[in-house]
């Protein structure tokens, strides 16, 4: 009988090489433990509907085993195959070990994924994702998966498969022999994001992405991010640094998918402008190669990490949008949330972005702790005055690990804060573009947040329409489509099908 789990927290004998310019080098006298893993990207339901783009982070971490001579494949859920497929494309493939990519949104029904694939392949599960990096041994305790891996996977990863012990690979959790869950010490950020080979975007089937169409892929020029926001993980999954890869390096991996026909690249950084002589730098060098193509930040940069000569180059450069993520328009919220920033400093960039001509979006969030009705008004209005082309309402959603779900956890003891929806079931179904408030407060109850959302998400659909179709156009749709569950159906069939995005794209096209 298998004893009571237990978590144990296990200090690193050895840290193994101290740079990754070493990898190479790399020649453990251990037996391998896996020759061939197969990649699973879990399936998240979102707004869009379909999967847009490959996965970035297991694209990279197929190409770093690749470099080291681990042989690898992926399947993606996302591309409706289901767990019957798994199993089909892991025998097909001859894989040892199973690596699966999970993320917090839905992770209940991801764990019952994850033991059906255990189950039915037999086979070892190595588990990662920002998901892992906030629970860390919780996952295996609730799943039959027998390894996780916590922030940088490549590493870890190839070392867990090249056969290093197991107490000695760092950011390592297990299960022991007799069943104990181990934490090993987590490892060290990885600063020499250089030595990282291109993402092998290749063997996912690229044409079933929607964003196929446009010959579009995701590229990441840093990780991790510096700030202290309250309600964001990055600092959790990616550590609370900026880690940037050098404008040379970047360069050169656009110019690798560029030579294979691709003419536009989404920067995914959380603060690609953070070193704006490393910005600028990336500009002037993609000017400078006589490379054209679109690009864009649409995941978000800051609005104080940015002056008129990085606008101006961007926009040369071939920056077609950014967004910004401000996440209040109300002065003492964005203290509470450590946002960093003040409006008047937002206001000035939102006023030059508009000057200099590029297109941009700003973010926002209703339900940060603290918030009232009033303030959450604050952000409508300070909406509608800036010269954004459309804005963005989110609905909070406190993911665990973050500040605002501790700050909850507390003030739900003291009755001041009240989940309404039980922590095992509020990531099912919430999305930050669609699902009701998850939480309320004393000074801001459920109802006021739902007519917060409301008009909130009324302007963004508004703004959203006017931007994509034209004024008129898009004021004409918008009056017909006030029913929310029409217009996400629109949304879903415009973005999210490659007949919607191509009917979206000749539309753009003549109009």
């Amino acid at each position: 009988m298998t004893p009571p789990t237990e978590t144990v927290q296990r200090e690193q004998t050895v840290t193994g090489l101290p740079t990754q310019d070493e990898a190479d080098a790399w020649k453990p006298e251990y037996q391998p433990r896996f020759k061939r893993v197969l990649f699973v990207v879990t399936e998240v339901s979102a707004s869009y509907g379909r999967a847009l783009n490959p996965h970035l982070g297991v694209a990279m971490l197929m190409a770093y085993l690749d470099k080291h001579g681990i042989e690898n494949a992926v399947i993606d859920l996302q591309l409706d195959y289901t767990v019957a497929d798994v199993v089909q494309k892991a025998k097909e493939f001859k894989a040892d070990a199973i690596g699966i990519t999970m993320f917090s949104f839905d992770f209940v029904n991801t764990y019952n994924i994850i033991d059906q694939i255990q189950e039915k392949t037999g086979l070892p599960v190595i588990l990662g994702g920002a998901h892992i990096s906030t629970v860390k041994g919780e996952v295996l305790e609730r799943t039959k998966a027998e390894y996780a891996i916590t922030r940088d996977g490549e590493i870890p990863l190839l070392q867990l498969c090249l056969g290093y012990p197991l107490d000695q690979i760092k950011s390592l959790v297990w299960k022991d022999k007799d069943g104990n869950i181990v934490e090993n010490q987590i490892r060290k950020l990885n600063w020499q994001l250089d030595d990282l080979p291109h993402p092998a975007y290749h063997k996912f089937e690229l044409q079933r992405y929607i964003h196929f169409i446009d010959k579009r892929l995701p590229i990441e020029t840093s990780r991790g991010c510096p700030y202290s926001c309250t309600y964001c993980d990055v600092k959790i999954s990616m550590g609370q640094a900026f880690r940037p890869r050098g404008p040379e390096h970047i360069l050169a991996e656009i110019k690798y998918f560029y030579d294979q026909g691709y003419r536009f690249f989404e920067f995914v950084d959380d603060v690609f402008t953070m070193d704006l002589h490393r910005a600028k730098t990336v500009c002037r060098m993609i000017l400078e190669s006589g490379m054209k193509f679109r690009w864009n930040c649409a995941n978000g940069i800051r609005a104080d990490r940015v002056d008129e000569e990085l606008l101006r180059l961007m926009k040369d450069a071939g920056c077609e949008f950014v967004a910004y993520g401000l996440e209040s328009g109300n002065p003492e919220m964005l203290k509470i949330i450590k946002k960093a920033i003040t409006l008047e400093k937002a206001t000035e960039t939102f006023h030059l972005t508009k000057r200099i001509g590029l297109k941009f979006a700003v973010n926002f969030i209703i339900g940060h702790q603290e918030e009232t009705f009033e303030r959450a008004m604050d952000s409508i209005k300070y909406a509608k005055s800036i010269p954004a082309d459309y804005v963005n309402f989110s609905n909070m959603i406190p993911y665990p690990g973050t500040e605002i779900y501790k700050w909850l956890c507390d003030n739900e003891k003291s009755g001041r804060a009240r989940f309404l929806v039980p922590k095992e079931e509020f990531l099912k179904n919430s999305t930050t573009k669609l699902g009701l408030p998850v939480f309320e407060t004393d000074e801001f109850s459920y109802a006021e947040r739902v007519k917060a959302l409301k008009l909130g998400r009324g302007l963004a659909k508004k703004s959203h329409l006017q931007y994509r179709l034209g004024p008129m156009i898009g004021s004409a749709v918008y009056q017909v489509s006030r029913n929310d569950k029409a217009y996400n159906a629109l949304r879903r069939f415009a973005t999210g099908s490659h007949f919607g995005k191509r009917l979206y794209n000749q539309f753009r096209r003549v109009y």
